[in-house]
């Protein structure tokens, strides 16, 4: 389903005024139905600007049980009533400001495609962790779709 987004429409001839009205961007110029006069998209409302701060977070850290918190606020004050900070720190290396832990935006994220790949040459194999002998998973990368046999021995 596509969604389309409200605009307001004010005829400049005579005034006529229409408040969120539905219709897509590249919607075609609309005549106004009193004097019919091409109307044009204004803004009459200011949309909100505000960010909200609901959220939806399950707590399983610290706790025998996990706690849901469903707002911002509810989870900041649960945890100064614990006793418990969020720590989120940058740890660089020495020397620098650099952290192997993190990604400029700018690059674009592509190291985990890399560690994917690697992971993928490794065949399946532990490379010296464990015994060739005792590996009990097999990894066979493919491509296309699973013949007749083949989905038959997957199908659970």
């Amino acid at each position: 389903m596509l969604r389309m987004p409200n605009y307001d429409r004010l005829c400049p001839s005579c005034g006529w005024v229409a408040v969120d009205v539905l219709e897509p961007i590249a919607a075609p110029p609309v005549a106004c139905p009193d004097c019919g006069a091409e109307t044009q998209r204004v803004w009459l409302s200011a949309p909100p600007n505000v960010i909200g701060d609901e959220m939806d977070h399950v707590q399983v850290n610290g706790l025998r049980h996990p706690r849901r918190f469903r707002s911002k606020q509810e989870h900041k004050r649960w945890l100064k009533a614990e006793g418990f900070v969020i720590k989120d720190e940058h740890k660089p290396l020495v020397g620098t400001d650099k952290s192997p832990h993190s990604t400029r935006w700018a690059s674009g994220g592509k190291q985990w495609l890399a560690d994917a790949e690697a992971l993928a040459q490794r065949n399946g194999t532990a490379e010296g962790i464990i015994p060739e002998e005792e590996h009990h998973w097999h990894i066979r990368w493919s491509e296309g779709t699973l013949s007749k046999e083949e989905a038959a021995k997957y199908a659970r």
